[in-house]
């Protein structure tokens, strides 16, 4: 059922269903030697489905190249990562944000290993003003706020000058928190749900160090 010319329900289930497998690392474990045959072919139906048009199905592709980018699959080549990067690389900037949202969590592992940095540094001139548009605050963000912050929402109300001085001015002993981290402990003032604005600046924070002269 995983296939273009089934039913859109029955490829949702499908890929979820063999996501299942994939994600629990039994496709690609030497503990599951039966099932480890069927790690290739899976890579195969992820890149069939790639070019699928059901959101629910680009998503749990994304996610399912997550994985095996993530877990340095055995039966991945070099050519087969490259080609899986540039498919993630045109999903991170999917206009739907669920997409988005998994399409970006491969960029992370990409700076853990050798062999990704050599796929990922020619990608960068596209990559990082992919990360850096994916930044800007969503409506999944505002979504996560905490309900004191929506409830003091002033917007139309000026400020006064006390409002606007630099954030440094604080007194002496204040907690330090910022809009995502907020004090030790906490979601911050955005929440603590995980969205493609966390995700793209995590990714920007890793490239950044792996890539520290190209960035």
């Amino acid at each position: 059922y995983a296939q273009p010319a089934a039913p859109p329900i029955a490829r949702q289930n499908a890929i979820e269903c063999l996501n299942h497998f994939a994600l629990n690392y039994v496709l690609n474990d030497s503990n599951y030697p039966a099932f480890l045959p069927f790690a290739q072919k899976y890579v195969e139906v992820l890149g069939v489905m790639a070019n699928d048009t059901d959101v629910n199905v680009l998503k749990d592709v994304c996610k399912g190249f997550v994985c095996v980018i993530e877990n340095n699959w055995s039966c991945l080549n070099e050519n087969t990562c490259g080609v899986v990067l540039q498919y993630m690389l045109k999903a991170s900037r999917h206009p739907e944000y669920v997409v988005r949202l998994e399409a970006l969590e491969v960029w992370t592992p990409c700076t853990k290993t050798g062999p990704l940095w050599n796929l990922v540094r020619p990608m960068l001139p596209e990559l990082v003003p992919v990360l850096m548009t994916n930044m800007v605050y969503s409506s999944a963000d505002y979504f996560g706020m905490e309900q004191a912050q929506v409830d003091d929402d002033n917007a139309a109300v000026p400020d006064s000058l006390e409002d606007i001085k630099p954030r440094f001015h604080k007194e002496q002993g204040d907690e330090a928190d910022d809009d995502d981290g907020g004090a030790a402990g906490g979601g911050g003032a955005w929440g603590a749900e995980w969205t493609a604005r966390k995700a793209a600046a995590s990714s920007l924070d890793h490239m950044a160090g792996a890539f520290r002269q190209e960035i």
